[in-house]
């Protein structure tokens, strides 16, 4: 006989005693809390005796037994204080370590939402995290375990950073866990050191979604904002960029074929991804579905591209040679090279150039035409293309 047929399953759940603790919990969540008006009469007197103390370490401690629990309430609360110097707030951060409690705990860890530079602050939830109990702040146990080696390290940005982006989660969701509050300094520093380290890994793109980095790049300062951007420019392949981040970088940056001077900074590899991109797109505007699906397969060799609209006409620069294309169809694509191409033809590529001067057979810079009415053209366009790549004409 199976034992579950005699003993039933069985699961009780305390729901009004659950119920009761979310009430008293809510009631109490701001009882440890000193008034304003307190606080204006005991700071200014709890300020000026520590000013006095000597820097001795044991003559602090001793100050600080004989403090109430309102007093170290106040101070944890009150930090970082107005018109304090170094030496006093270094003497009130030993008395809030000698004297320290769970107040002192969640005052620092909300200061440090806000400053997260603070070496002070860092001090004391270095000294929290090696003291506290393992519900301290409800964090699981390996958040817990890995603030603890974090705040006892001097890279706390970095290394918290690196943790948490190693998460492969959406951020928006390792910080509740990690209980970064959302919109605080400590939450804008954690996304610029993790897009800086992250940005290049497709994963990381996919998981944030890049809507999201863009809005999280998108008032960041210039400086902070190329040597991002740079890391994921010099990553991807221009292909595979993402649309929305691309439209930003030259809203911000400008087109690089036309300026570079915002581009100083940003690697040679990252420029040249991004003008393949602004060709890729310009091609796709002014050629139909058929061209544009087979000079794509081309652009990794093009070195520049110049479109006019009216007549619609398109140079494709490669190293040697250079190659008009027409937009409207039945016309062939006419071959020259390079050198002879810029001298003679290139100035005529203005609004309203007669497209019969651009077709000209009997220039000595003159290669070949090649039609797109045969059925095999993109294989006959393939052979011509892999011997002029070659340089041979």
């Amino acid at each position: 006989m199976n034992s579950s047929d005699v003993y039933p399953t069985f699961h009780f759940y305390p729901k009004e005693l659950h119920q009761e603790a979310e009430r008293i919990s809510k009631k109490y969540k701001n009882a440890d809390k000193v008034s304003e008006q307190l606080t204006a009469i005991k700071l200014p007197k709890l300020l000026e005796q520590i000013r006095a103390l000597p820097n001795n370490d044991s003559v602090i401690k001793k100050f600080a037994e004989k403090l109430k629990p309102i007093d170290i309430n106040i101070l944890a609360t009150e930090y970082p204080y107005e018109q304090v110097n170094k030496n006093t707030i270094r003497k009130i951060v030993l008395i809030l370590m000698e004297r320290y409690n769970k107040i002192v705990g969640r005052r620092f860890w909300l200061h440090f939402q806000q400053l997260p530079f603070d070496e002070e602050i860092s001090k004391v939830l270095n000294h929290c995290f090696f003291v506290e109990s393992n519900n301290f702040l409800g964090l699981r146990g390996y958040i817990r375990q890995a603030y603890k080696t974090i705040f006892n390290s001097n890279s706390i940005l970095s290394n918290l950073a690196s943790e948490i982006g190693k998460e492969r989660k959406p951020l928006e969701e390792s910080f509740k866990e990690w209980k970064v509050a959302k919109d605080s300094r400590l939450a804008a520093e954690l996304w610029r050191n993790i897009l800086l380290v992250f940005i290049q890994e497709k994963w990381f793109v996919d998981t944030q979604g890049s809507t999201i980095i863009e809005n999280k790049l998108e008032n960041m300062p210039l400086k902070d904002y190329k040597q991002i951007i740079n890391q994921y420019l010099a990553a991807f392949d221009f292909n595979a960029f993402h649309d929305d981040l691309l439209n930003q970088v030259i809203s911000r940056l400008l087109d690089p074929r036309k300026n570079l001077s915002r581009w100083e900074g940003l690697s040679q590899l990252a420029v040249q991804n991004v003008r393949k991109w602004l060709f890729k797109n310009e091609l796709f505007e002014f050629l139909d579905y058929e061209r544009f699906g087979y000079w794509k397969k081309y652009l990794r060799k093009m070195t520049d591209l110049k479109v006019i609209e009216e007549p619609p006409v398109a140079a494709m620069y490669f190293d040697d040679f250079v190659v008009l294309e027409f937009g409207k169809i039945g016309n062939a694509a006419y071959f020259y090279e390079t050198e002879g191409f810029k001298k003679h033809l290139a100035p005529k590529l203005k609004p309203h150039v007669s497209v019969s001067s651009l077709k000209n057979i009997y220039a000595s810079f003159y290669i070949h035409k090649l039609s797109h009415t045969h059925n095999s053209w993109h294989s006959r366009f393939d052979d011509y293309m892999s011997h002029y790549l070659q340089g041979h004409y």
